[in-house]
């Protein structure tokens, strides 16, 4: 496997090779170290390349099959949780499957579950050994949330990314969202904390769910307009109502799985 890192012009910076005839080859004064990469200038990108030549962005159709924001703390301890006790060369395999508000991490006899906001819900499997780069790589960024995308054979954390012929997709069945046509505004923008983008569009719910957010726009208007002389802002009574929506979002999905 090979590493490399290049800058925004695209001249290679950094070349690490491993296995047999392995070699390291650095511009002046870089040692490889995350608090270097850190300081490398301009825009840098990490790429994983293996015997079918290196990964770039957009090489691959289709997008991504998984797209999430993730608590990087969240992260850092339920991978720990996965790895603890087991080799990262090992022969484990871990399941990634993220819902709308939550990600279910799961290997052979222990599970963990993180809050997340999927943009795409998706489920994926990951040899151990990628597992246990991700754990690495995280720790190099500071930002409190980290994006995580997978699809067939590569997973990116931020911006690196990992290519490995043991990532596999997994297919996830969307779900068809049935309420009925007069839902209550509440129920109605309670959705987008339970279901995709792509979930609500796919079940031709996106023009209701906007309307009803168009109206909770003009309300909240409308209220703090009333309530201004008495010191109570526009941006309290957002928090009020985003407050009670998300109340709403458990007897909601109690309704719509009550399977």
């Amino acid at each position: 496997m090979l590493l490399s890192m290049e800058d925004s012009a695209g001249r290679d910076g950094l070349v690490l090779e491993t296995g047999a005839g392995s070699r390291e080859d650095t511009p002046r004064g870089l040692n490889f170290s995350s608090r270097s990469m850190r300081g490398w200038p301009l825009r840098c990108c990490l790429r994983f390349r293996h015997a079918g030549g290196v990964l770039r962005d957009g090489e691959r159709k289709g997008g991504f099959g998984m797209d999430l924001m993730v608590d990087r703390k969240e992260l850092d301890k339920a991978l720990r949780v996965i790895l603890q006790g087991r080799s990262a060369q090992g022969p484990d395999v871990v399941d990634f499957t993220a819902g709308r508000e939550a990600l279910t991490v799961v290997v052979t006899g222990r599970s963990v579950e993180v809050a997340i906001e999927a943009a795409e819900i998706g489920s994926v499997s990951i040899p151990i050994e990628v597992v246990a780069k991700l754990k690495k790589v995280a720790k190099t960024y500071d930002n409190d949330r980290l994006r995580l995308r997978a699809n067939e054979g590569r997973v990116r954390l931020e911006g690196m990314s990992m290519a490995h012929e043991g990532i596999r997709m997994r297919k996830i069945a969307r779900r068809l969202i049935d309420i009925p046509e007069d839902a209550r505004q509440m129920d109605v923008l309670s959705l987008r904390h339970i279901f995709t983008a792509v979930e609500i569009e796919d079940s031709e719910l996106g023009g209701k769910v906007l309307d009803a957010e168009k109206n909770l726009a003009d309300c909240l208007d409308s209220a703090a307009r009333s309530l201004a002389d008495y010191g109570i802002s526009r941006k309290e009574l957002r928090t009020l109502a985003e407050t009670r929506v998300r109340e709403n979002v458990a007897s909601l999905r109690k309704a719509l799985f009550s399977e």
